[in-house]
């Protein structure tokens, strides 16, 4: 009888202690799923009045802050306008010629000059026969009423004769500046007073003698010390550059301009010589930083102007923002826009959804928001708060939509489909579901984009699933609205035991405290593997930034192959190498002692330094303090790589570093230095990530943000230097799906 009841106890046991054991589980990624965070793009409006000027023009091209402006309106003025730059032809005509030459120093034609004008130049109709090296001006003298002839007074700057050798034809002499005459008589000279006595070429200017209409005009000639009256009547062929010194009001002369193919005529200003135009509701996108308004007018030559406006400009632009949404508190909006001054009274308008409220505008993390001007449909930050390379920050709150479920029964037993569905008309938007264990473990997520065809979520329940109460949480974001809805699922685990699984506790109940031993074991076994997997995950974190700087040199020079520094000051890496080529023989810490390598530990200050040898090369690592055995091994593998690429090379080893440029791959492949690497955020939605990676990333950005910086350190993601296992596997996993990717 008593041995019956040991029997029944020790089955008892044997059972319980198997069901125990089948429910622990072994490994789980740990999530804090009560909350989500939801990025979208939002936009806002920026305005810009900004105000041009430019003078002496005959067309308007304005210069745009980017071409993603829309001008709205513009006040245009307009002064001093007068004709353009004109080509006047006095004489054309004529097949005679008279030549300077080292013996006839100059001839001269008298210009009469009726209206007040800017002489920008002149056009000679010339030729040489030979190459001159003498000094020959174009000049404007005055004009000797007694003698007929110019006189010693020089209007402007005289230029050197321009024409090409062997070359008949019309040759443009360009004044330096434009010389100002007020109507009257002048004379348009050719000096060739500096003519050299070896000088044999001959510039001939040819003139008019049969059949010209300026019958009045004098000429001269100039012997090389005085000028006189060469003839009347036959001058000398030339034109004019010039421009008229009249004004003219814009009505006078039809003046317009043309925006977008629509015809824009300009008024009469107040003053002679002015005009004005205004343009209001203007919707014009340039699509260019350059913005070219033509003038038009009934004149024959160009029309040229002084020039002045005011522009109004609006920008949409889009902005980061994304959302926090949690179980019991209302969702949070975040939007940082980046914001630049352009122009004056510039601002920056932003129209909120109207379930919004409770708005903050914040500046380098200060509150302005009693500063900025507020309705009940936008914000507006004006001007006056805007400064180039402030941080912004816009938050709000809204309330929470109510998510309608439609859930059949809340138990379910492993095998079963867990599902649940949303409300017939859900509102439009972006559904997340997050399954919890009962161990606060994420077991499930799944992602609906509404209006869908299938609104329902299901989960099929694993065979070793945990038994208890699950927690279902139900996230919407549409971009305005946000909330969450939480459901609570019960899943029952029949107690099962399979026949053999029967017939071993059977055979084994005789060694049931063994049993019993192994049990715990298991159980201890599962906890030290779990215990080690997080020691390793931490030891390579802390391995990594102890790491002041890497070498590899080659082993008979002392030469470094590689080096790299992680603390930012420079080092003679070479003197250290040789330092220590020149003390490995005394007394250090060997760790190993084999032929082809052995590891040399060596303290010195505050920092470790440790040689590894190997057969051709030596990899010398300078530390904070001593690394893991992990580490150690690592190093092993490195040493295998690098003598599989690059043994022959070393081996021949002259100098030349050129074979060792992809040293560096290695090197992040075996002891993943990127981690140590200023990293940036590169988004992509076909990589899947957990809701830990999702969490990472998002601190990643704050930091970011913060900082104005475009990348980041991994060590800033740790609060006080206080790493966890699972978020420092998280950044190691963000670096292989190369969501993490080194900047240099």
């Amino acid at each position: 009888m008593i041995n019956r009841k040991k029997f029944l106890i020790v089955v008892f046991l044997t059972l319980t202690t198997i069901g125990v054991i089948s429910k622990i589980p072994l490994s789980y990624s740990q999530l804090n799923a009560d909350s989500l965070t939801e990025t979208d793009v939002y936009q806002l409006i920026e305005y810009a009045n900004q105000t041009y000027e430019d003078f002496d023009i005959n067309a308007i091209n304005i210069t745009l802050p980017s071409p993603d402006w829309n001008i709205t309106g513009m006040d245009l003025n307009f002064a001093d306008i007068k004709l353009g730059q004109e080509i006047k032809t006095i004489e054309e005509g004529g097949t005679s010629f008279e030549v300077i030459n080292k013996g006839s120093k100059g001839y001269g034609v008298q210009l009469n000059i009726t209206d007040n004008i800017l002489l920008f130049g002149v056009d000679l109709y010339l030729y040489v026969n030979i190459p001159y090296s003498s000094n020959v001006y174009v000049q404007i003298n005055g004009f000797n009423q007694a003698t007929n002839a110019p006189n010693n007074t020089i209007y402007g700057e005289s230029v050197p004769i321009n024409l090409t050798i062997d070359d008949l034809g019309w040759y443009r002499q360009n004044f330096p500046t434009p010389i100002s005459l007020t109507a009257g008589q002048y004379y348009l000279v050719i000096n060739g007073s500096e003519y050299k006595i070896n000088d044999n070429s001959d510039i001939s200017w040819y003139l008019n003698e049969d059949d010209s209409i300026h019958t009045s005009l004098y000429i001269a000639k100039y012997d090389g010390a005085n000028w006189a009256e060469f003839g009347q009547g036959i001058p000398f062929r030339h034109k004019l550059i010039q421009r008229t010194n009249i004004t003219y009001n814009p009505e006078d002369i039809n003046m317009t301009l043309s925006i977008d193919n629509q015809i824009y005529n300009i008024s009469n200003g107040i003053n002679p010589g002015t005009g004005n135009l205004t343009i209001k509701e203007l919707n014009l996108f340039p699509n260019s930083s350059n913005f070219y308004i033509p003038i038009i007018h009934n004149q024959s030559v160009e029309v040229a102007f002084n020039f002045s406006c005011l522009i109004n400009m609006e920008n949409y632009f889009n902005s980061e923002g994304s959302v926090f949404i949690k179980a019991n508190q209302n969702p949070i909006w975040s939007i940082n826009p980046t914001i630049s001054r352009c122009g004056c009274n510039y601002s920056v308008q932003f129209y909120y959804p109207q379930n919004w409220f409770n708005l903050i505008v914040l500046k380098n993390e200060i509150n302005i928001t009693s500063q900025i001007q507020s309705t009940g449909e936008y914000i507006i930050i004006p001007n006056s708060l805007i400064e180039n390379g402030a941080n912004w920050e816009i938050t709000a709150n809204s309330l929470n939509t109510e998510i309608i479920l439609h859930v059949p029964p809340i138990q379910y037993r492993v095998g079963q489909k867990l599902q649940f569905s949303l409300s017939d008309s859900p509102p439009p938007g972006n559904y997340t579901f997050n399954l919890i264990d009962p161990y606060g473990f994420n077991e499930f997520n799944d992602s609906k984009t509404i209006p869908s065809i299938d609104n329902t979520f299901s989960y099929t329940i694993p065979n070793n699933a945990i038994e208890g109460d699950y927690i279902g949480y139900i996230y919407f974001f549409n971009g305005t609205h946000a909330g969450v809805e939480t459901q609570v699922f019960k899943i029952i685990v029949p107690f099962t035991i399979n026949p053999l699984t029967l017939i071993l506790i059977i055979i084994g109940v005789s060694s049931v405290l063994g049993v019993s031993t192994i049990s715990r074991s298991l159980i201890k076994k599962a906890k030290k593997k779990r215990e080690l997997y997080r020691k390793a995950i931490y030891d390579q974190c802390h391995d990594l930034l102890n790491i002041q700087y890497i070498m590899v040199s080659d082993k008979k020079s002392a030469l470094n192959v590689y080096e790299q520094s992680f603390i930012g000051k420079v080092l003679d890496t070479t003197l250290v190498s040789g330092f220590l080529e020149a003390i490995r023989t005394f007394g250090i810490e060997l760790t190993d002692t084999d032929d082809q390598t052995q590891t040399i530990k060596l303290e010195y200050k505050n920092s470790k330094i440790l040689m590894a040898e190997f057969k051709h090369f030596r990899i010398i690592l300078i530390m904070y303090d001593s690394p893991s055995q992990n580490f150690l091994d690592s190093l092993r593998a490195l040493a295998i790589d690098i003598g599989e690429k690059y043994d022959k090379f070393l081996e021949n080893f002259k100098g030349d570093i050129r074979p060792f440029k992809d040293l560096e791959s290695i090197i992040k492949k075996n002891l993943r230095t990127s981690f140590l690497y200023p990293l940036k955020v590169v988004k992509s939605g076909k990589i899947k990530i957990t809701p830990m990676e999702k969490i990472i990333i998002q601190k990643a950005e704050e930091i970011v943000k913060r900082s104005g910086s475009k990348y980041f350190y991994a060590s800033k993601l740790f609060k006080e230097n206080k790493f966890e296992s699972k978020e420092i596997e998280s950044i190691f996993n963000l670096i292989d799906k190369k969501i993490f990717e080194p900047v240099f």
